[in-house]
């Protein structure tokens, strides 16, 4: 609850090289797509670093842009009233890294139990799809898809299960889609 989990691959870096890097993107809800604006970020030394020491820190809106040393780091974005969302990042010399900052909004209950999953990306592929399929209802016997040409599932035609709030087709994601009603079966 209230924690988001990013699994990726760890990137090696030349550390050598004095010249910095940067590490710009937009800020934006993950369920809507808008932009937001009094983002507090801090950048930490290490892959996955959540409580050491601050190289930097900031208040953004809409976008952000920060100068770091070649390395691997830790940027960690909050906003009042959405759930805390660290990242890792490589800063090669030279270079520009673009990461988009996707927040989720706490609370996002919609008539009971709920699960929201986010899918981001790089600037490639240019556009990834995701997919939730399961059963209508506990017995499984018949099956739902909510996906880009059908975005919503429901239940006897009254109770949504899930829903694709968000179909970002042009890189970095998110796609968010919300799981409303959970049981057995969800894949």
């Amino acid at each position: 609850a209230d924690r988001v989990t990013y699994i990726e691959n760890y990137l090696m870096v030349k550390r050598d090289q004095e010249e910095p890097g940067y590490l710009s993107g937009d800020i934006i809800n993950s369920i809507t797509g808008e932009s937001l604006s009094g983002v507090q970020y801090t950048v930490r030394k290490g892959w996955n670093n959540v409580t050491g020491e601050v190289v930097e820190s900031g208040t953004a809106s809409y976008d952000y842009e920060i100068e770091l040393l070649p390395g691997n780091y830790t940027l960690v974005a909050t906003a009042d009233d959405f759930i805390e969302s660290a990242m890792n990042v490589a800063i090669v010399s030279g270079e520009y890294t673009s990461q988009r900052i996707s927040l989720t909004p706490e609370n996002v209950e919609m008539d009971g139990a709920y699960l929201t999953i986010v899918l981001t990306w790089g600037e490639t592929p240019y556009d990834l799809d995701s997919h939730l399929i399961g059963p209508r209802s506990d017995n499984g016997t018949d099956i739902f898809h909510v996906y880009y040409s059908d975005k919503s599932a429901w239940e006897n035609y009254e109770d949504m299960l899930a829903n694709l709030d968000l179909d970002d087709t042009s890189s970095y994601g998110p796609e968010t889609t919300t799981i409303v009603k959970l049981h057995t079966g969800l894949q």
